[in-house]
Formats: structure tokens, sequence, C-alpha cells
């Protein structure tokens, strides 16, 4: 397979995963710092002098996102297993 191909599909795993990303590390943030997070509303979270409630809101809220992008997760998932058997069967041949 070329090379655009798996650029192409780590776009598109990446794309889809990204809300979850977001979500996740702005879930560690907030633990590792003892702030609050949930999906109510945005929690004062001072971090060193500054106040990041707002920014980790919206990381965290930006999991329901991926009810938009799982599709194109679905997508790189399918084209990585296509390249892969079709790297396997080409090599045999």
């Amino acid at each position: 397979m070329s090379r655009r191909y798996w650029i192409v599909t780590a776009l598109f795993l990446l794309a889809g995963l990204a809300p979850l990303i977001s979500a996740f590390t702005a879930a560690m943030i907030a633990g590792s710092f003892g702030c609050r997070l949930d999906e109510g509303n945005a929690h004062p979270c001072v971090i060193l002098g500054h106040d990041w409630g707002d920014l980790l809101y919206s990381m965290g809220v930006a999991f329901w996102l991926f009810f938009f992008t799982g599709g194109l997760f679905l997508i790189g998932a399918g084209m990585t297993i296509f390249g892969w058997i079709r790297s396997l069967t080409r090599k045999r041949t």
C-alpha cells in the first residue's frame, strides 16, 4: 500500500478519536490537580495561578462529539484492516 494510503488512514483514526483523547486528557489533568470536572457546568480549577476550569470543561464536553466522529474512526479501522489483509496477500504472491 502507498504511503499516502496509510497517512489518510491515520488521519481518519486520529480525527475519530480526537474527542475521546481530549476528554480523557481533561479528566487526567483535573484529577491530578484535584479539580471537579463534570458535564453540568465549568468549575474553577486553579493550576499554577491560572483558572483552567472553562478549558477543562470544554475538553470534557468534547466527549459527546464522538457520536459524530465515531464514523470516521470506523472508516479508518476498516481501511487499516483492509490494508493489512491486502499487504499480507500481496507478499505471498
